[in-house]
């Protein structure tokens, strides 16, 4: 064990905040291995005691303990992966694939023991004298070692851990896969004429001589912000389709003689996930996957994806058909292709809405951080106070604020990172957990934005696109989520074992807030003059939101109801892509299509049947929001009582979410604020 102290090292400082000038990725290694051993040792030791029949088994001698030792873990453990992400070196990569895999192997110990699973059953045979919280904390421990099989007998155990080890391979496989077809593309271009209609920045990007963009050559990857970019603004059409090609028969069949498809894996993680679900005694994959998920039925589920279907679907087609006439109109002799959609939306938005960016200027990063703090406050309560200066950071462009509740009690700390760097920093914009509440330890939450804007040039600001600012009301909406927690136990307080489907309800909230008309005026302040965003660039910021909605809207149905169709039918899934890509898409299937082999999102991670999650918590958000609207959003009083209760019982946590979202509302989420919302 390694013999680092809190005096000589700072990732064992649990109460304190992580003090950033003296870690390094070593330190971080040393005091997540020391931690892990502690925690092995004495979760080790507690388990003994409750082996002994004798041992009281109550909330407080059974779960309590192993919050102490747990939080602790999991902050040194979030500071090292967030110190890796803003401040990269081969050595911190090398660390923390060490570090992963001791931790994961630790905490997940805590899903197989007979004793502490027994041990806990009791603690929920006395339920009614327990808290909301505790409860919570209860179901929580029951479920997750339900799902890891600690109710198997003996031969069903060995079958579960065979078809889980298997069943791992097989994912790792199919990532690993895609990355190698990912990473082996390069379509290299010479011609200045292809790459003329590409934004400077991807041109830079692709250019082989950065200094040099316009002289080439140019390398067109299938990175997929390079690949998106690249369809976007391509003007040729074989390059776009030469591109859309090889990016949708990543890992098919064609790479069979390089031992690289992924058809024949997809087949094996299937197989793996319904053997795993059956011995469990579910009905498929699909119901096993509803464990823990606000819709709680895969019936639920289907149910609000058929429902939007039939809603969508016709004013998907008109869109489809008003930009097959617009492409027409451009000189186009061909039928509309899956691979000229992204570039004829893009010009068809900007001749009826004026090009992208003008906004910009209005929407200076400082300025909007401001107002959007202003937002939490006058909806929630809740207070960000910049305390920069008062603490250490790993980069002298990151802000800090301490959080308060509307009484002036400390809540929370948020560091904010919001600038593009060249080296260290290889995340985009992200929301992490640094260390979350837990009155056993007394700690507190910390929370990590980060964002990728172009920083400051003299004396003016970082300037925001319309995207970067729903992009930071969506992170500050999870953030809200996870500070004002009201769950005192580390493992499921803020945003800790939230269902996956229920997760970015208050983010998605914020950015429905944020596109209201009042709101775009209030974050708006021209950086040098100080103007107001004029009316027409809201219209068209409003306008172009909702641009070819319905067919982005259809498209993720599709693919929600393609995981849940997998899940549950185990068919072949060329098949199942056939049966519903006519049901949902306007657009015919292209004939060398084969999207299932790459989609990472279902296929390749541990969210199967999971992919209608966002789509689910958009509508529960609309229904939130709806409640607003009920008030009246110009009645600031009562705008606030609906942010408190909302506060008080969706954010507080406690219960599962849909119990949460009742005692909002009073009843289930409706879907009808959503499809209002969609203008359906």
């Amino acid at each position: 064990m390694p013999d680092d102290t809190p005096e000589t090292n700072p990732t064992l400082r649990t109460n304190e905040l992580p003090a950033f000038e003296y870690i390094t990725p070593s330190k971080l290694f040393r005091g997540c291995a020391k931690l892990s051993l502690l925690y092995e040792t004495k979760l080790g030791a507690h388990i003994e005691k409750l082996a002994d029949p004798k041992y009281p088994k109550t909330f407080q001698t059974v779960l309590q303990p192993i919050d102490k030792v747990i939080v602790p873990l999991d902050y040194a453990y979030q500071t090292a992966n967030h110190h890796h992400m803003v401040s990269w070196s081969p050595l911190s990569e090398r660390l923390l694939q060490k570090i992963h895999g001791q931790v994961n192997k630790a905490k997940g110990y805590r899903w197989l023991d007979e004793s502490l699973y027994n041990s806990v059953k009791e603690v929920n045979a006395d339920r009614h004298n327990l808290s909301r919280f505790q409860q919570r904390l209860v179901d929580m421990y029951l479920l997750l070692a339900r799902i890891n099989g600690i109710e198997l007998d003996l031969k069903s155990k060995e079958n579960f851990d065979f078809f889980s080890n298997k069943l791992e391979l097989e994912l790792y496989k199919y990532i690993s896969n895609v990355r190698v077809c990912t990473e082996a593309f390069c379509h290299t271009l010479t011609d200045l004429d292809d790459v003329k209609e590409l934004p400077a920045g991807l041109r830079r990007e692709i250019s082989r001589d950065r200094l040099h963009p316009n002289e080439g050559p140019w390398d067109v990857t299938l990175d997929p912000g390079t690949y998106h970019s690249f369809l976007t603004h391509c003007k040729h059409r074989m390059l776009r389709r030469a591109i859309w090609r090889a990016y949708n028969r990543r890992a098919s069949m064609a790479f069979d003689e390089n031992n690289l498809s992924n058809h024949m894996v997809l087949l094996d993680v299937m197989e793996y996930r319904n053997e795993i679900a059956t011995l469990l005694g579910f009905n498929s994959y699909s119901h096993y996957a509803m464990q823990n998920k606000m819709a709680g039925s895969v019936e639920n589920v289907m149910d609000m994806l058929e429902s939007l279907r039939h809603k969508v679907k016709p004013r998907a087609e008109q869109e489809i058909e008003e930009l097959r006439q617009f492409a027409a109109s451009k000189g186009s002799y061909f039928d509309l292709a899956m691979h000229d959609i992204p570039y004829y939306r893009k010009k068809q938005r900007e001749e009826l809405y004026g090009p992208d960016g003008d906004e910009y200027e209005y929407f200076p990063l400082p300025y909007v951080l401001e107002k959007a703090f202003e937002i939490c406050h006058r909806l929630f309560g809740i207070n960000f106070k910049d305390c920069s200066g008062e603490t250490q950071v790993w980069h002298q462009d990151v802000t800090f604020y301490n959080v308060y509740d509307e009484n002036g009690r400390y809540m929370a700390s948020l560091y904010i990172d919001p600038y593009l760097r060249e080296e260290g920093k290889i995340c985009d914009t992200q929301l992490t957990f640094g260390r979350s509440r837990s009155d056993e330890c007394g700690t507190t939450p910390i929370c990590y934005l980060c964002m990728d804007l172009l920083p400051p040039v003299l004396e003016r600001p970082a300037l925001m696109s319309i995207g970067n600012v729903a992009s930071l009301f969506e992170l500050l909406g999870l953030c809200l989520q996870h500070i004002a927690t009201q769950n005192p136990y580390g493992e499921i307080s803020g945003q800790h074992f939230i269902e996956t489907d229920a997760q970015h309800v208050c983010g998605y909230l914020l950015q429905t807030w944020l596109y209201q008309p009042e709101t775009l005026r209030d974050i708006s302040s021209h950086y040098e003059t100080n103007a107001v965003i004029p009316e027409h660039l809201i219209n068209k910021l409003l306008q172009g939101h909702k641009h070819m909605s319905a067919y982005d809207l259809l498209y993720n149905l599709y693919l929600s109801t393609y995981d849940m169709e997998m899940h549950l039918t185990q068919g072949h899934w060329r098949d199942c892509m056939q049966k519903l890509w006519p049901q949902f898409m306007p657009m015919p299937l292209d004939r060398d299509d084969s999207h299932p082999c790459s989609l990472t999102e279902i296929f390749g991670e541990q969210s199967a049947s999971c992919y209608y999650s966002h789509l689910w918590a958009k509508m529960v958000a609309a229904d939130v929001f709806s409640a607003f609207e009920e008030a009246g959003l110009n009645d600031a009083e009562k705008v606030a009582a609906v942010g408190r209760r909302f506060r008080n019982t969706f954010l507080a946590g406690g219960v599962s979410s849909k119990e949460m979202f009742r005692h909002f509302r009073g009843r289930d989420p409706s879907l009808e604020p959503f499809i209002k919302s969609q203008g359906l």
